[in-house]
């Protein structure tokens, strides 16, 4: 699986954030510190991880149907089971024999330990979160208008079914599809390759991102 990426452009985001949070942090530093390391590696989990390991952590992606070993569920994984050495480990260098890849070229040693320390509180703790991308915070304030493209999403209908044979109600559902849901929920049938794009963050994006 190759990635390319703006190095660049997300190392200035993340400075941008970290900065802005520091200057808004509370007295206490050590709470302080731990605050701006948690927003830290919020921000590069959902850049750079999310698509294999989902936004929820349960690793219910589009990617785990076409690699194997299947990227790994940190909701199901104990902290004992998995210590925070081989996570950092894991992504500084990659796994081999899996599509882990080696983030060390693109991210700091202290970006890396935040996002590893994010997995482990958020996901791995036990603790429930409602953790959901199609949520108001993320800019879906009425999932539901989307639902005419569900069928086109679960795979009970195909995109590349002609529009001759859809009723009006599936033309407006396929177009939704491909208008909105296509980039994230492409289904199999319609997978060309396994080369991952990375999009550059937009300051918008990186605005929800660095929400509470």
């Amino acid at each position: 699986m190759t990635c390319r990426v703006n190095t660049n452009s997300f190392q200035g985001i993340v400075a941008f954030i970290a900065s802005s949070l520091i200057f808004t942090i509370s007295a206490f530093a050590n709470t302080g510190q731990n605050t701006v390391d948690s927003k830290i590696g919020k921000v590069v989990y959902e850049y750079y991880c999310y698509q294999c390991h989902g936004y929820a952590g349960d690793a219910k992606t589009l990617t785990g149907a076409y690699v194997l070993p299947k990227p790994r569920n940190f909701t199901r994984t104990p902290p004992d089971s998995l210590s925070r050495d081989r996570m950092i480990n894991s992504v500084s260098n990659g796994r081999q024999g899996s599509a882990m890849a080696s983030f060390s070229s693109v991210l700091t040693p202290q970006q890396i330990s935040s996002v590893v320390d994010y997995i482990r509180v958020t996901f791995m703790s036990g603790r429930k979160n409602n953790l959901r991308y199609h949520s108001r915070k993320n800019g879906w304030n009425d999932h539901d208008r989307y639902r005419y493209a569900y069928p086109y999403i679960t795979g009970e209908l195909s995109a590349g079914v002609d529009n001759n044979f859809l009723s009006p109600t599936q033309v407006i559902g396929k177009n939704l599809y491909l208008d909105a849901c296509i980039s994230c929920h492409d289904q199999p049938q319609s997978h060309t390759g396994s080369t991952v794009e990375w999009k550059k963050l937009t300051p918008g994006t990186v605005k929800i991102l660095s929400k509470p």
